[in-house]
């Protein structure tokens, strides 16, 4: 009875052992995942959001070339096929405005929200022409005729500023913008981010188990 009670109490101390063992060595592992984890996450965003921008900037060069100068106006050569174009994926259909500084609207979505200073970085920096800007922000959808409550969507922008004429004082300004809905950048965030996690949580797990039987093992009678 003696030596049956002395085994079970060195059993009890080996699982005891053994559970803080495998504490040691998982801790280390989840705080690992974590910031594998948050990495992860921001490689994803800068990636989605890089992949949204060159599109913002390709359909910003394209709508730039449909303005040409003639004589003391423009002219703006944007027929509906274009516009088609433009707008031909509903879930995430591609806005835009054309304007002439300060807020003379010409073109476009008229809701679309204008380039602040913070877009700019310092105070009283001056506008650089045919430079691309990005910036987030939001722009009301929904209206009160078919019942749904407008709401502030978030989305991605990008304001370029063209000037047309030689001379400062006969030199038009025009204002190009493009925007798209952050929607699908977040679900492509997403799917990186599970389609990374899950194959380190299993590999997690596959650890944890090899760990767990390797210091049961070792510390075995």
């Amino acid at each position: 009875m003696r030596r049956s009670a002395a085994r079970t109490h060195e059993g009890h101390e080996g699982v005891s052992l053994a559970r803080q063992l495998l504490l040691w060595v998982l801790v280390p592992q989840l705080v690992l995942w974590l910031v594998a984890g948050l990495a992860t996450y921001k490689f994803a965003s800068g990636y989605a959001n890089y992949a949204v921008d060159a599109s913002l900037l390709q359909a910003s060069r394209s709508l730039a070339r449909q303005l040409k100068p003639i004589g003391n106006g423009l002219l703006i050569d944007f027929p509906r096929a274009a516009q088609d174009v433009l707008e031909a994926d509903p879930a995430d259909k591609l806005l835009y405005m054309v304007s002439s500084p300060p807020g003379q609207f010409i073109l476009g979505n008229l809701s679309l929200p204008a380039p602040d200073a913070d877009v700019f970085g310092e105070t009283g920096r001056e506008i650089e022409f045919n430079q691309p800007y990005f910036y987030d922000g939001t722009m009301p959808i929904g209206d009160g005729v078919s019942g749904a409550a407008a709401t502030d969507q978030p989305v991605r922008l990008l304001a370029l500023y063209l000037r047309f004429g030689g001379d400062a004082g006969d030199s038009q300004t025009m204002l190009v913008q493009v925007a798209r809905s952050t929607t699908n950048r977040e679900v492509l965030v997403r799917r990186i981010l599970v389609d990374m996690l899950l194959p380190m949580s299993s590999l997690v797990v596959l650890m944890t188990l090899i760990v767990w039987f390797g210091i049961r093992a070792g510390l075995s009678p």
